[in-house]
Formats: structure tokens, sequence, C-alpha cells
């Protein structure tokens, strides 16, 4: 790793996406030691990170008893201080440990970071990992613009396909780009179901919880149906009732999206050149995220295509 970020001094207010998120100073990762097969362990990081969490880290590591043998982190967390992360990031680096997103949890902004630097990745199938560029006090500068380029680099440096780095460069401070499966699949991430083949990830807002039953046609009411079904239905209503809420050309985007990806060459999200087209383009690219996975059961999964067709 080349540590690019540290060859920037920018005032003790950057930092890095803390604003973004409503996180406080008062806050830290919190580490505890998970044990699996002796001498096999887990570190759990959890929350924002923030000056220090580094050094604490360190100590946390050489407390831990002389057997133990660290083979992974457990990280969830909003993101934080991308000074910070990139010391974490170096150490998990240094360490060869393999980096793991549970059920709910995430690691977005610069607990990508953390991520990247993983050397095997983990991740339950309704964990989000998100991107996004740099802010000072969530605002873009001349000075975060150059933090952003030199966090890109030390990404491309762990390995992270130009594809997702050109993500987190396009998308805004204040917004979040959370990586689709095909993302996690470039970057050679393992999604770990535990709960069946039929699981699918969970975008923001929360999944509404499906009804056991199904009432309306093609089924009659009370008759069985299938838990892929089920599903089709119920990421369906999450995706109208997301769709509802926008405004503007935000929302206009997400309807260009939605009746572009079944075309046989969708047309694209940005204007000529691949340039951002502002609201409008990040509306659409919601939208394919949103869709994304929908759309892949949608084409291989009869039950789940009748379920969503069904809304």
């Amino acid at each position: 790793m080349q540590y690019g970020l540290k060859g920037f001094v920018l005032s003790a207010a950057l930092t890095s996406w803390v604003g973004v998120f409503g996180i406080s100073d008062a806050d830290a990762i919190q580490y505890q030691r998970v044990p699996l097969d002796p001498p096999a362990v887990f570190i759990s990081a959890r929350g924002p990170i923030i000056q220090g969490d580094f050094d604490r880290l360190v100590n946390f590591v050489e407390a831990m008893p002389q057997a133990d043998r660290v083979v992974g982190f457990v990280v969830d967390s909003q993101g934080g201080n991308v000074f910070e992360a990139e010391r974490l990031a170096g150490l998990i680096r240094r360490m060869d440990t393999s980096i793991f997103v549970g059920a709910g949890g995430q690691c977005s902004s610069a607990c990508f970071l953390l991520f990247a630097a993983g050397s095997h990745l983990f991740v339950r199938p309704d964990a989000l990992i998100g991107v996004h560029s740099v802010s000072e006090n969530g605002e873009e500068t001349r000075d975060t613009m150059t933090l952003t380029t030199a966090m890109a680099r030390d990404l491309a440096d762990l390995g992270v396909p130009d594809a997702i780095i050109g993500k987190l460069v396009r998308t805004p401070p204040k917004r979040a780009t959370w990586l689709t499966v095909s993302d996690l699949a470039s970057m050679g991430v393992t999604v770990i179901d535990v709960v069946g083949p039929n699981a699918s990830p969970k975008y923001p807002p929360p999944k509404v919880s499906p009804p056991p039953q199904y009432s309306g046609s093609p089924r009659t009411f009370n008759s069985p149906v299938s838990k892929s079904y089920q599903e089709g239905l119920a990421d369906r209503r999450v995706w109208e009732e997301w769709f509802e809420g926008l405004m503007g050309a935000y929302k206009e985007g997400a309807e260009f999206w939605a009746s572009q990806r079944s075309l046989q060459r969708p047309s694209s999200c940005y204007g000529a050149g691949g340039q951002s087209l502002g609201d409008w383009t990040a509306g659409c690219t919601a939208a394919q995220r949103a869709l994304g996975y929908p759309d892949i059961r949608r084409k291989s999964e009869p039950d789940y295509r009748e379920g969503w067709n069904s809304y």
C-alpha cells in the first residue's frame, strides 16, 4: 500500500465522512475478541472511525493472549476519519487477515479502505458495502478532491477494480453508492448465505415483511406461495415505496433506468463523454443499484418474476 494520503496535510477539521453520517468525536470503534476454534480468533470492530483508533487496535492486539492467531476482522462501520482508516487498512494488510461484514452490518465510506485491505472478503447477503468521495464538513473542496484522488490510488494498489473506484469518485459526499452483487463479485467477495439460496440483499430503506399469503390474481386467496414468490412481491413493494418518495430530476433519472433496464442495450445514466447530469444521473444510478439484484432473479426465477409482477 502506497499511503498516498499521507502526502496531503489538511486541517484537523478534515475528518472525511464523519459529518455526513452525524458521527461525533465522542464515538470510536469498539474492539472485541471473538474466539473461534483455538487458537483462531476474530476481532470485532464496530463503530465510527476516529483519530486514535489505530493505536487502540495495536494496544488491543498486544494485550490478547499470546496463543491467539487473528484470522480476521468482523467490521460494522459507517466510516469516519480517512487518515485513521488508511492506517488501520495498512495494519490489516500486514496482518494478512480476512474481513467479514455480518448480517445487517455495513462497511461504508472510510471503512471501505479496511474492507479492501482484507486478504479474503466475506459478506452476508443483507450486508451493505458503500463508497463515495471525500468531504470536509460535508462539502467538497479542492483539497478533498485531491484527497479523493489519492484514496483512489490507494484502493487501486489494494486491487479494487476501476469500476468501483469510479463509483467512489463520482458519488458526491452526501450520498452513498452501495455496491451491487456484480461489484462484490469483481472484488472476489464471497457472499455467505446460511439461510438458503433465495436470500436476497436488502437495499435502503429496509424491506417490509412480506405477507405469509398473497391475495389477488392470478393466485387465489390463502393459496400457498413459494418463498421466491413472496420475495419477488416484497422486493417490488420496496421498489415502489422508494420510487414514490422521490422528487424532481432524481425521480426522472430513476424512472428512466426502470424503462431501460430490460433492453438489450440500455442507454447510459451519464451524458456525453461520461459527464454526470447531476440529480438525474444520481437517480438513474440509484435505480441501477436497487433493481440490479431483483432483475437477476426476475429473469432467472419464474416464481420470483410472478411475485414481482403481481404487485
